[in-house]
């Protein structure tokens, strides 16, 4: 984001793009929580509609693609979908604990 700007993710989401959210760790933009980047992802595509389309729309990426970006698109990113990345019989469960702060 610093150096190449704002992805278009809402079109690449309807093109069918895989996209998907992760952390690359603390050097690169100061914090490792899935949970912020999911945050951070959706502000920054609804303030992105504003910019470009100049309009307003609370819906421009809704909660449920975020979530989806981040576990089932996430394990499709990694080639991990038969895995990882839903709730269904069969599937590992991973469990990340952080440290406190």
């Amino acid at each position: 984001m610093r150096m190449l700007g704002f992805a278009p993710i809402k079109e690449m989401l309807d093109a069918n793009v895989c996209v998907s959210l992760g952390t690359d760790g603390a050097p690169s933009n100061n914090r490792m929580s899935i949970v912020d980047e999911m945050y951070l992802a959706s502000l920054i595509n609804k303030g992105r509609e504003v910019y470009t389309k100049d309009t307003t729309d609370p819906t421009a990426l809704p909660a449920e693609s975020v979530l989806k970006m981040a576990t089932v698109n996430g394990a499709k990113a990694v080639l991990w979908e038969n895995e990882i990345g839903s709730l269904e019989v069969g599937k590992k469960v991973i469990i990340l604990f952080s440290p406190k702060t």
